[in-house]
């Protein structure tokens, strides 16, 4: 993300935009990271980005928020990781559409629900 240039940041990748792209990935790695679906709460770059649980794609946030927002999501998979247990990863995953809890196994194989893939949102311009 950080050696994307300002004309590829706001360029069309796939059926949407990059800044989309980058802020829908840094969204669901910060949502599955999260104990459930209602443990996960919206920041206020959410306002600014959109919430990607939405059928309409959001506006994705600008190059400097993105990379400010990488930390974030980094440092929630690390407490994420030490908090392991194995009651917790044997438990429920807090989602209906994902069985494991594990937060590895979340970033390996996210839980993707149909409504939410990039392929089947609309091209917006931004």
């Amino acid at each position: 993300m950080g050696a994307t240039s300002e004309e590829h940041w706001e360029g069309k990748i796939a059926n949407g935009f990059f800044r989309w792209v980058a802020h829908h990935t840094l969204f669901f790695i910060n949502l599955y990271l999260s104990e459930s679906d209602e443990a996960f709460q919206l920041r206020d770059l959410h306002l600014r980005g959109g919430d990607e649980r939405g059928e309409e794609a959001s506006p994705g946030l600008s190059k400097q928020e993105t990379l400010a927002y990488r930390p974030i999501c980094r440092q929630k998979m690390l407490d994420a990781i030490a908090a392991e247990t194995a009651e917790s990863l044997a438990g429920p995953s807090g989602f209906s559409y994902a069985s494991s809890r594990a937060p590895s196994c979340t970033l390996q194989h996210p839980p993707h629900p149909a409504s939410h893939r990039a392929s089947e949102r609309p091209s917006v311009a931004y």
